[in-house]
């Protein structure tokens, strides 16, 4: 069981680590050890009574703590590029994607498709 999660943890590092032929426009890059900056969208979720997640460019979920410390960013389907602080042992009771802690939130002006990887 231990050896699948590893393996797992190291799957989901090297889709989130940029190579060389990455285009670092839509890469995630990994800041610190539980810390990465990637773009992507805020998504409204509908399930147990709604809430807002965000889905990088990469398909990876995110469950922000601290949305409403950016209140001009809690739009369905706004554009974005974030940096996020994860916290890998913390659940919540949405069941949806990584908690997360907001540390940056900027207005992406690029338009990209609708369908996500994620959903």
């Amino acid at each position: 069981m231990l050896k699948s999660v590893s393996r797992i943890c190291q799957a989901m590092l090297h889709r989130l680590i940029p190579s060389d032929t990455d285009d670092f426009s839509s890469a995630e890059h990994i800041l610190g050890e539980n810390t990465i900056t990637a773009n992507g969208m805020m998504v409204y979720n509908v399930g147990h009574r709604g809430f807002y997640g965000i889905i990088s460019d990469n398909g990876v979920k995110y469950l922000p703590v601290n949305l409403m410390e950016f209140p001009k960013f809690i739009r369905d389907r706004k554009r974005i590029r974030f940096t996020i602080e994860f916290y890998p042992r913390v659940s919540s009771i949405y069941k949806w994607g990584m908690t997360a802690r907001l540390i940056h939130v900027e207005q992406l002006k690029d338009k990209k498709p609708t369908r996500l990887k994620g959903m």
